[in-house]
């Protein structure tokens, strides 16, 4: 689900749930040049399960193409700056069986539920002014939700500062993924996240989460998308 936020008018986020894809972009640089560099990253990843199989390679080729184009992009708005924070999951067969290439760029995030717990365990680290604070011990996490610079990323898809993190990990049956963009993350506490994404059906998850998430007066746009690996097969990855 993807939903423009309880103030927004426009909605720049852009979201690809198109198994084994599934990508959650945030646009960066006002409502049109936003949306569309958000969109032509998941266009890009819209293209992979039309493979026969997909490998790790093809999964940054999305990524440099999606950013070369939102590049080529600028120009139409004026040269204005327009990009895209990303986090997404791919399922691809690199011989071993099927695994998971988790991705980040920005402050878009991945969560995992291992099998029959509850616990949420954040995959992606962000991309932004807030992390490099905390991660320098300049600032604690209670100080980090609130602190005035949180919403400044440090990378972005189509920014110079433009370069992915990438995971390749096993698939593992039962386990549960949660990708979303910063509009969740700044509305709902990670608690109460935490107690919905482990205790719900995918879909159940993720309309309660934006129902708190609006309800909270969500001031950004706001894209959730949960995954249940429901059992294993090496066909899903090609």
């Amino acid at each position: 689900m993807t939903h423009a936020g309880a103030v927004r008018e426009a909605n720049e986020d852009n979201i690809l749930a198109r198994p084994p894809c599934f990508v959650v972009a945030d646009g960066i640089g006002g409502a049109a040049a936003g949306a569309m560099a958000s969109a032509l990253v998941t266009e890009e990843f819209s293209l992979l399960p039309l493979q026969r199989r997909i490998s790790p390679a093809d999964v940054e080729r999305a990524l440099v193409h999606a950013h070369q184009r939102i590049i080529r992009l600028q120009p139409v708005h004026g040269g204005r700056q327009s990009g895209a924070t990303v986090c997404g999951a791919v399922a691809v067969d690199d011989g071993d069986g099927p695994r998971w290439v988790l991705f980040n760029v920005g402050d878009t995030r991945i969560y995992r539920v291992a099998p029959q717990t509850t616990e949420l365990q954040q995959v992606t680290v962000d991309h932004s002014r807030v992390q490099e604070l905390l991660d320098a011990g300049a600032i604690t996490p209670e100080q980090a939700e609130h602190h005035p610079e949180r919403h400044v990323v440090t990378r972005a898809v189509g920014a110079k500062s433009f370069r992915p993190d990438l995971w390749n990990v096993p698939v593992v049956a039962g386990e549960r993924l949660l990708l979303c963009s910063d509009g969740l993350l700044t509305s709902v506490p990670y608690d109460r996240i935490r107690q919905v994404a482990t205790e719900r059906s995918p879909q159940q998850a993720v309309d309660e989460l934006l129902r708190l998430a609006l309800e909270a007066k969500a001031q950004d746009n706001v894209s959730i998308v949960v995954v249940d690996v429901e059992s294993l097969d090496d066909s899903a990855a090609r």
